[in-house]
């Protein structure tokens, strides 16, 4: 019964995220006359929708993986970073000059009454309808490949279940005829017969999970929160060409250390706070960056492999540390503990995306470019 309400929570986000990008693709234009003034409505709406997909994603998926072996957590994560790989491309792609500039046009699309003109974009290669589509056809591959997992799972659970029935028959007859034994006989069946094993139960909560928790939502609060509130100005001071490097290598560099736990795995509390720390000072330079006036070696090359060896260092302690926190969750309390892992990781991203909403109100990152 668990399981088919993971599934339909799965489904319903896999439904909700592709309908609201199929929306996009065709609604995105549309505005509507509010008190006087156009709004872009349905951009704003089904984006909030979108929103409510990514945050909702990490909190369903991750128990949902609870039934399966704990390598398959590795493989999420390894699609969580490569499914911003296909958007980013695009948007690259899609880059334009400091020419390009956006201009009113009433010919290219109807909105809703009450507006009196639309956006079309110039100088661009494809229109935001195309990039919304492409997003759809990502999110139904998704739910594709989601459906195929489920089918796979009921079949491994009709196997396990002729495979318990056959090990209960046995364990009855041997307690029947050995009913009276004790010791290490009766220790050594019920360690055969028993569904127990190392992990602990769903109703437990272990206190050993507290501090790989909070290491989680803290790395959580530089990736999602804090770094990419100022990655523009740490980056683009070095050069166009260099945020773009630096663009590009933070979306390979997670997924690809997601990949190196599945051949280097390591539970390691010690190994874990290592990667932590070496994130932070990494995620603390950038900062440093990004609030400083001179930025030291802008303009050069060496600056650019500078940032971009920050970028690498940055996201690769942060995604090995979500497969290793995660697996730790996993093993501790199932999916519970991975649930947990989910809620920290909302919790963190919501927090640094606060704080520094806030500290970039207030100007406090200068505005520098190479000329």
């Amino acid at each position: 019964r668990r399981t088919t309400c993971q599934s339909i929570g799965v489904g319903a986000i896999m439904l909700i995220g592709t309908a609201s990008c199929i929306l996009l693709s065709q609604l995105w234009h549309v505005c509507s006359n509010i008190a006087g003034v156009q709004h872009s409505t349905a951009l704003i709406s089904l984006s909030f929708f979108l929103a409510l997909v990514d945050c909702t994603s990490s909190v369903v998926f991750l128990p949902f993986l609870a039934n399966f072996p704990a390598t398959y957590l590795s493989a999420l994560y390894v699609g969580e970073g490569f499914s911003g790989l296909i958007p980013s491309a695009l948007a690259l792609v899609q880059y334009q000059s400091k020419d390009d500039t956006c201009s009113v046009s009433n010919t290219s699309y109807v909105a809703f009454p009450g507006c009196n003109s639309t956006l079309t974009v110039d100088g661009v290669r494809f229109q935001p309808n195309s990039y919304f589509g492409a997003l759809a056809a990502i999110t139904l591959a998704s739910g594709v490949a989601f459906i195929f997992l489920r089918l796979r799972m009921s079949n491994y659970e009709r196997l396990t279940t002729k495979d318990d029935d056959a090990t209960s028959t046995v364990a009855r007859q041997e307690t029947n005829v050995d009913s009276n034994d004790t010791g290490p006989a009766l220790e050594l069946r019920e360690a055969v017969f028993s569904d127990a094993s190392y992990c602990l139960t769903e109703s437990e909560s272990p206190r050993s999970l507290i501090p790989v928790l909070v290491a989680l939502a803290w790395i959580c609060a530089l990736a999602n929160g804090v770094l990419p509130a100022i990655s523009s100005y740490a980056y683009l001071p070095y050069g166009r060409q260099a945020f773009l490097i630096t663009t590009v290598a933070s979306i390979l560099s997670s997924p690809l250390a997601a990949m190196l736990y599945f051949w280097l795995p390591s539970e390691s509390t010690a190994i874990i706070g290592a990667l932590v720390g070496v994130s932070s000072a990494a995620a603390a330079y950038v900062v440093f960056l990004a609030s400083y006036c001179q930025r030291p070696l802008a303009c050069q090359k060496s600056g650019t492999a500078v940032v971009v060896l920050l970028v690498i260092t940055f996201n690769g302690c942060v995604g090995y540390c979500k497969v290793a926190v995660s697996t730790i969750a996993r093993n501790l309390a199932q999916a519970k503990g991975l649930r947990w892992c989910g809620i920290v990781t909302q919790i963190g991203s919501f927090a640094g995306a606060i704080v520094m909403f806030g500290l970039t109100q207030k100007n406090l990152f200068p505005e520098a470019d190479c000329t």
